[in-house]
């Protein structure tokens, strides 16, 4: 007889949200470009607000208000749930405009406590968000190609987006944009939730 164990489980939450008005912050963000006499060009073609001082707190727009009352209220009960202290607070918050032939590489937002992402606008086409389990950083499983990886051998897991979709998880977690080769915008609004000053 032999047991098995799973050692230090990933949490990661998708749901979706759909009680928000696409155009309205659309037409906002757009205007935060336009305006913006230096931007950030993190990828040719692309947009973000990061790192600006008014716009890098995009959750606290009026536009925005509701989607960031929801979000404080998915992550007291996913503290609750978890047995985490609610004592966290919106560090910061952004939007980018990714358009075709952008990415962005492997990240993760140490030292937050949650991360997570809104889909303001994902088509079909729309590149997907890849996590990287770095439980693999080294060589194994050594012992040649995996026939079914899982969830204890794979070395990352891709989610294709949507539209209204909302993903939360611990800011250590590594992750990356793939390649976005769509001729639509792919619009997300990204946030990180701390509990230490």
């Amino acid at each position: 007889m032999i047991e098995e164990y799973k050692l230090f489980s990933t949490p990661l939450f998708i749901s979706q949200y759909t009680e928000f008005d696409i155009n309205i912050v659309k037409d906002l963000f757009y205007d935060i470009e336009k305006n913006d006499t230096n931007p950030w060009e993190y990828c040719k073609g692309s947009y973000s607000s990061f790192n600006k001082e008014k716009s890098n707190q995009i959750l606290e727009f009026e536009q925005c208000n509701d989607l960031k009352k929801h979000i404080n209220n998915l992550i007291a009960n996913i503290n609750e749930r978890l047995g985490i202290p609610n004592n966290f607070f919106l560090k910061e918050s952004w939007f980018t405009i990714n358009r075709a032939h952008s990415f962005h590489g492997v990240h993760n937002h140490n030292p937050s406590l949650w991360s997570g992402v809104f889909y303001v606008t994902a088509d079909e086409n729309a590149s997907a968000i890849t996590f990287i389990n770095d439980n693999l950083n080294t060589n194994w499983p050594y012992a040649g190609k995996i026939s079914k990886p899982s969830e204890l051998t794979s070395s990352g897991s891709t989610f294709k987006v949507q539209t209204n979709d909302l993903i939360i998880f611990p800011g250590w977690l590594k992750h990356k944009m793939e390649y976005h080769t769509a001729d639509t915008e792919r619009i997300t609004i990204a946030f990180n939730y701390s509990n230490i000053g």
